[in-house]
């Protein structure tokens, strides 16, 4: 039984109710639970991947916690589609340890204790929920028709074992990096196994999204250029991403 946008809504702001109500000691896995539903479910995935691919999210880090008279503000990008793309990508660069927690409430709130976590909800976490709301219930329509049919595209059978040996090399490659920590090294191969999971399924819905996360997180891998260069041209040759 498929559920109804309004279930799988829920869900969504269920996970990140979670982050907002943590302790510090889970938020890492509350950032993942959210992740894994985005990264799994079929309409919050083309949903948050439709508004990450709208914005500019460097310039948009820089305009969002500004410093001004010696303090740092938040001020989020105006547009509901604009919030849902940037959070979520901050909450990706969280997880994988390319952006610290800890640091931006420091920076933003002068501590990392409970209080600031209820600021950074205020601020952030709050009007995230209600973007992703507007959008994913009220601006559906936005989403341009290319995407749901690049979304329901099936990858052909006989590209499924050169798209994989691509991946399994990536896997080696993160695996063998002494220089990366186990959380960051865990916090990769998930994002691969999310990649080779779309693969395995020949279900091409979910392989945009799974790409664009794992290529986001892996850019800064020199080990791995040239495995995502071929996997990215393998994918756009056959019309996946």
């Amino acid at each position: 039984m498929s559920l109804t946008r309004e279930q799988e809504y829920a869900m969504f702001d269920s996970a990140v109710k979670a982050i907002i109500g943590s302790s510090t000691l889970m938020l890492s896995t509350c950032f993942d639970d959210l992740l894994k539903l985005i990264s799994y479910d079929d309409p919050i995935r083309i949903c948050v991947t439709d508004c990450y691919n709208s914005i500019d999210y460097e310039r948009l880090l820089v305009t969002s916690f500004e410093k001004k008279d010696g303090k740092f503000s938040v001020d989020l990008p105006s547009g509901n589609k604009a919030i849902v793309g940037f959070v979520t990508k901050l909450i990706y660069e969280f997880h994988l340890g390319t952006q610290s927690f800890d640091k931006l409430m420091i920076s933003l709130y002068g501590s990392s204790g409970d209080e600031s976590m209820r600021y950074f909800s205020r601020d952030v976490l709050n009007p995230y929920r209600e973007a992703f709301r507007q959008v994913f219930l009220y601006e559906v329509g936005d989403v341009p028709e290319a995407t749901v049919e690049e979304a329901a595209r099936e990858i052909n059978p006989a590209v499924f074992n050169e798209l994989y040996a691509i991946v399994a090399n990536l896997r080696s490659e993160v695996e063998g990096n002494n220089k990366l920590n186990n959380e960051k090294r865990s916090a990769l191969m998930e994002l691969i196994d999310g990649l080779c999971y779309t693969i395995e399924k020949s279900d091409g819905r979910a392989v945009k999204a799974s790409w664009l996360g794992m290529s986001m997180a892996l850019s800064s891998e020199k080990a791995c250029e040239n495995s995502l260069s071929r996997l990215e041209t393998l994918l756009q040759r056959y019309m996946l991403i």
